[in-house]
Order: structure tokens, then sequence, then C-alpha cells
């Protein structure tokens, strides 16, 4: 049973439709207090919370009772908005809010976050092959060297095209995808200072990262997985405050042509830029053990929702 709660009656019936295709039983709740109700006396593996329903004071939310909330219920909570979530960062760093999902909701994505907030076991939530509604093929290959990256994706955005993608995007996925795979090499495994240095590294044995891809049906997904464990949702959502803030400052620069060199850092920019250009995508982690980041395109991808979604599954540490 899954709890529904919204205070826009036809989202409501869009999240109850989409739900019940895929097999659940939804009970509804139009209210934060309402709901909190039903947790205590109902039996629910999972619910779907609107921040329209979360109490407000003077037109700012009331973290005393949304905290009150979170601490009712054991059960996993995605929350929804039709707001840039930018704006809630902060709570969302502070009280674990791992998955927050723009609307209007697209029924697969739903789907798949929901399943895997109710089953967060490294079978279900790591590999591609969770992701992808139809296998056809998926390679792979690992990565030591900071040289082997350049002639990874271009390997990978040959062979996608080979298959059948046009890819309409392909600066943007190149770009993403170049970011991730840095963000894997070096950071993950203690690199940050000759990233910063631009300098060309190559991982001691047995470390390294494994890049898979693959197809099916209208889709294609790329995984980015090292074995470092060392990103958390904290390290996340800190990582795009951060990079909100970098861009209020290079909008405030624009307008009134201050200088603000001294303040610009590129910390973040990797998390942010998938969040920002790739319509599905899944931070998996494992802290001390693992991290993988699946993204996720359609045969004809767009990236055309105007804010953006986050969508962390962190599994127990291993």
């Amino acid at each position: 049973m899954i709890l529904v709660c919204d205070a826009d009656p036809l989202y409501r019936e869009i999240s109850t439709t989409i739900l019940s295709r895929g097999n659940y039983q939804v009970t509804q709740s139009n209210s934060l207090a309402h709901a909190i109700e039903l947790i205590r006396n109902e039996k629910f593996e999972a619910a779907l919370v609107d921040f329209n329903v979360l109490p407000r004071r003077q037109d700012r939310l009331n973290i005393g009772k949304i905290r009150t909330f979170i601490s009712t219920t054991s059960i996993p909570v995605l929350f929804t908005t039709e707001e840039n979530i930018d704006q809630y960062l902060e709570l969302i760093l502070h009280h674990g809010m791992n998955m927050v999902l723009s609307k209007p909701m697209k029924r697969r994505e739903l789907l798949t976050a929901l399943q895997k907030s109710i089953q967060k076991t490294e079978e279900n939530c790591f590999g591609l092959e969770n992701y992808l509604t139809e296998i056809t093929e998926i390679r792979r290959m690992e990565i030591r060297r900071s040289t082997q990256i350049r002639t990874a994706i271009e390997k990978i955005l040959k062979q996608v095209e080979e298959w059948g993608f046009p890819l309409t995007q392909k600066f943007e996925m190149d770009l993403v995808w170049q970011e991730l795979l840095i963000n894997a090499l070096y950071h993950s495994h203690g690199y940050s200072e000759q990233k910063m240095q631009r300098m060309p590294i190559e991982l001691p044995k047995p470390y390294f990262i494994t890049v898979r891809y693959g197809y099916g049906g209208d889709q294609f997904a790329i995984s980015i997985r090292d074995y470092a464990g060392t990103l958390t949702p904290v390290k996340i959502v800190d990582s795009l405050y951060l990079s909100v803030e970098q861009q209020t400052l290079l909008e405030r620069s624009m307008k009134t042509g201050e200088d603000i060199s001294n303040l610009v850092k590129e910390h973040g920019r990797g998390l942010d830029l998938v969040r920002r250009m790739v319509g599905e995508y899944y931070f998996v982690m494992q802290p001390g053990k693992s991290t993988e980041v699946v993204t996720v395109y359609e045969r004809h991808y767009e990236k055309d929702d105007p804010f953006t979604s986050l969508k962390i599954l962190e599994l127990p540490g291993g």
C-alpha cells in the first residue's frame, strides 16, 4: 500500500493512476496531519508526499513540524514538487530528503524511484540492468588512467549511434559523462588536488572504475561506478547547494560587473550538471564500498522540464 499525500486533487489522481497501473494499492490524503494519522494506524510500503502539504509559517516551511513528520515514519518517503528545489536544498540537506521528484512526473521514473526506495538492496539498486525496461545489449569497460576518459566517451557515443539512437544532445552527454568520469576517478580516490592542477593520474592496483553502457527498446543508459564509496547524500546536496550559490554569484556579476573570480569554485559542477542535463538519473551509494551514477535516456531525448529532481539511493554501509 502506498500513501499519496497531495493538496492538489488532480495530481493525487495522476499519481494514483500511475501507481495503480504499476500494481500498487493506494490510499490518498490531502493534508500532512491526515497523512501522519494514517501512517500511525495503517501499514504502508512508502509515501509520496508533495511539498504543498508541508506546514508553513509566514510563507516559510515550518521546519519543526516537518521534522516531526519525518521522525514519525520509518517507511521510505518520496517528495514531489512543482517548485524549483534549489530553494529547499538546505532543508533537504538537514532532513535526509533523498528523493525529491519534479512535477509533472514521468510514469517510469516514478515507478523506478519508488521500487528502488522500497527494495533498497545491493542487487536491486546497483547495476545498469536494474534501470533499463528492456535489455538488448550491455557492454562494459574498466578505467584506471585519466588518459582513458576521452577515448571511453568517444567509444560510447559511437556505439550508441550504431545502436540507432539519434544523439541530438551529444555535446551535453559528452560534458556530463566527462564530469562523472573525472569525479569517479579523481575525487572518489583522493586525487582532488591533482584534478585541480589538471594532472594525469593512474589508480594503483587493484583500484579501477567500471563503465557500463547498454540499450533496450527506446532507451539507452550509462552507469559509472567506483569501489571507494566516498560519496554520501550530504556531500551531494552540499555540492549542489554550493553550485546554486555559484550560479547566483555569476548572475549577479553579469548584472553589476562585479569581479567574483576569487569566489568562483569548480566544486560540485559535475553533480549539478547531471541533474540539470539528464532527464532520468540515480545516485546509488553504499558508504565505504561503492558509488554508481546511472543516467537513462529515451530514444528522442530532450531535457524539457524547467526544474530538476533529486534521486539518491543510499544503502547500508559495506
